[in-house]
């Protein structure tokens, strides 16, 4: 069994499950068991049930060994310390527990317990009937290798909704672009104000002018979380398409992911968007930095065309 206790909402579950879906692949293990009941928001739900993702639902911890049982409570309680030490110092809090794992975390592996907060760090095999994996595993090169299989596990099992059929072929016709704008919680959370509101208006200004320089004739296609502040707030080009924001959230991701070019902001949804575009030359722009402060830089893909937001 490869396990995990799930975390965030739908980008964040995106990037736990596929790295768990490659884990499975190249280990022969096809036993892959969610648990939903953890998740730290009350509003979040288990969003990749709307997915061909291949999992099972569970409800608590496989059986562990005693090595793994060690291991996993000594993980837990590390974690604990250092997240209750440096609570109001994130950035600390993120290197030290990343230093952790590339130092010491990572030896675990061997024996099936598999930790990494942030960034890329192999990931070994190991003999034991159940692996417990802990963390964001937020970087393409988990499983870039499968990303074929990817692309049809993230595909939504319901077919296009009948009422988008004109922004659909609008997409198809044009040089799309699709415009992810992350407001939300990044905007009204001092805490997580500080820490992610890297997308600023002027970025996205920016990386307009970049596109219109790359692009003939590109047709922008906006989708936010708070699309009404953004029509009221910023300005667009003319002829700029908006989503009406009240789709369910894979009827989201398909429109956006249909677009054949991006310009992302730095959110694991905004991510999704672009790594599941069939457009084999797909333009895509990402700000220069991830968060404001400790940077996972295995999130960015070498095929990215970096706008920085403070210019």
């Amino acid at each position: 069994m490869i396990y995990k206790n799930m975390s965030g909402r739908l980008g964040n579950q995106m990037f736990q499950y596929a790295t768990m879906y490659a884990f499975s692949k190249e280990n022969n293990d096809n036993d892959i068991a969610l648990n939903f009941n953890h998740l730290e928001n009350e509003t979040f739900i288990d969003d990749l049930k709307s997915f061909q993702a291949d999992y099972r639902t569970v409800q608590k911890e496989p059986t562990l060994n005693i090595t793994q049982s060690v291991l996993l409570s000594f993980v837990k309680t590390v974690s604990l310390i250092i997240n209750r030490l440096y609570a109001k110092d994130v950035t600390k809090r993120l290197q030290k527990i990343s230093t952790l794992d590339n130092r010491l975390f990572k030896r675990f592996m061997k024996h099936g317990i598999y930790h990494v907060e942030q960034g890329y760090i192999p990931l070994q095999k190991s003999r034991n009937k159940n692996k417990i994996f802990i963390g964001c595993f937020e970087s393409a090169q988990y499983f870039d290798k499968y990303r074929n299989d990817i692309l049809q596990q993230f595909t939504p099992k319901q077919p296009p909704l009948q009422s988008n059929n004109k922004i659909y072929s609008a997409i198809n016709k044009t040089q799309s672009v699709c415009i992810t704008i992350r407001r939300g919680d990044f905007v009204d959370n001092a805490s997580l104000k500080k820490r992610q509101y890297v997308c600023t208006p002027e970025y996205f200004y920016r990386a307009i002018k970049e596109i219109q320089d790359r692009i003939k004739d590109p047709s922008f296609f906006i989708f936010s979380d708070d699309i009404n502040w953004v029509k009221n707030n910023m300005i667009f080009p003319t002829g700029t398409i908006f989503e009406n924001g009240n789709n369910p959230v894979w009827e989201k991701l398909r429109m956006m992911y249909s677009c054949k070019h991006f310009i992302i902001s730095n959110s694991s949804f905004s991510w999704w968007a672009q790594y599941l575009s069939r457009n084999q030359s797909k333009i895509v722009i990402a700000p220069t930095r991830w968060k404001n402060g400790y940077q996972n830089k295995d999130i960015f893909q070498p095929n990215w065309i970096l706008v920085n937001p403070d210019e």
